[in-house]
């Protein structure tokens, strides 16, 4: 018996069209607690461009106080965006010896790089929007409890 070809046709549409592949966030990292003034951060840290990448995307929570600290190689720029994130976050750049340098809102979704102005950026902390403001941390904040790193 001859196979049609629109059987053909379908056989090979259901091996050549993957299936759609329900998109995942990353597994928890390892944790470190900061302290920032009076506050106790619960941080995910992301070392590797893979995890850093990855960052917070599909993520449907975050605690009140926990927050994921990106660690880079040594002082440089560095920039945000928020693709596959829903989360309204903050995000705060800080120097190797663990000040805030600054710090900008991340609109959810939003693909527009958030450039650091200064390239002595060593650590990023992302937490939930307004974070810091609400709690009066501004640039000069010192933040306890950072990895130590070679560079």
């Amino acid at each position: 018996m001859p196979i049609r070809s629109s059987t053909i046709l379908l056989l090979l549409s259901l091996v050549i069209l993957p299936l759609p592949v329900r998109a995942q966030a990353q597994p928890k990292q390892p944790t470190l607690q900061l302290k920032i003034g009076k506050e106790t951060v619960r941080a995910e840290v992301v070392t590797t461009p893979t995890t850093m990448q990855r960052g917070l995307m599909f993520r449907e929570e975050l605690g009140t106080n926990e927050g994921m600290l990106f660690v880079y190689n040594g002082p440089q720029q560095v920039s945000f965006w928020m693709r596959n994130t829903s989360l309204p976050l903050s995000v705060a750049y800080i120097d190797s010896q663990g000040i805030i340098v600054e710090i900008h809102s991340l609109e959810p979704l939003n693909e527009v790089p958030v450039e650091s102005k200064s390239d002595q950026i060593h650590f990023a902390l992302e937490m939930n929007r307004d974070w810091f403001d609400s709690r009066g941390f501004k640039p000069g904040t010192k933040i306890e409890g950072l990895p130590r790193t070679k560079f």
